[in-house]
């Protein structure tokens, strides 16, 4: 009866396995190699991430009230569209934009309507850019990847900067 821990590759090849992690070929009677496993693991130490600064109401509301205005006065007229009419091409469009807090991150969104009668959903939620606060007014900004990665563009800017960027950048663009 054959062994069980032997396979047959070729005809006078054979590979016999072992537990654990290798394994010998043998041509005949001949031990040509030991094959080895790939990557072995091990634990490496990882420090702990240092805390997220916390963001005073102060800061939120002022933040807030700028965004708000900027979406009001540039974002909306700019890139809001009225919906295709129902003989053209039926395309996902732009109904809302809009801001929000969510932990130290200052999030600007888009709801797009999806028309047709095959849409799975009626609209869908789209966030386009990201202050991320690191201290008294200055913010990380990054802009969200077709991939949905956040990709980190511009760092220490001023709460000013960041909503200029946001109007004139293109990576910022709904």
């Amino acid at each position: 009866m054959p062994n069980p821990s032997v396979e047959r590759a070729a005809p006078h090849f054979y590979v016999k396995l072992y537990k654990g992690s290798r394994s010998i070929l043998w041509i005949g009677n001949i031990k040509v190699g030991i094959i080895m496993a790939k990557n072995q693991r091990m634990w490496v130490y990882r420090p702990p991430k240092p805390p997220a600064p916390k963001v005073s109401t102060n800061t939120k509301v002022i933040v807030q009230q700028k965004a708000d205005e900027l979406v009001e006065k540039v974002l909306k007229p700019k890139h809001i569209q009225p919906p295709p009419a129902p003989d053209e091409f039926q395309h996902n469009y732009i109904a809302d934009i809009y801001t929000k807090w969510y932990r130290h991150y200052f999030y600007f969104c888009a709801t797009y309507n999806v028309p047709g009668p095959n849409a799975l959903t009626p609209f869908f939620e789209a966030k386009f850019a990201r202050l991320k606060y690191i201290q008294d007014y200055q913010f990380n900004m990054a802009f969200m990847r077709y991939t949905g990665e956040w990709v980190e563009v511009y760092r220490d800017l001023s709460l000013e900067q960041c909503l200029e960027a946001v109007e004139n950048d293109p990576f910022f663009h709904p």
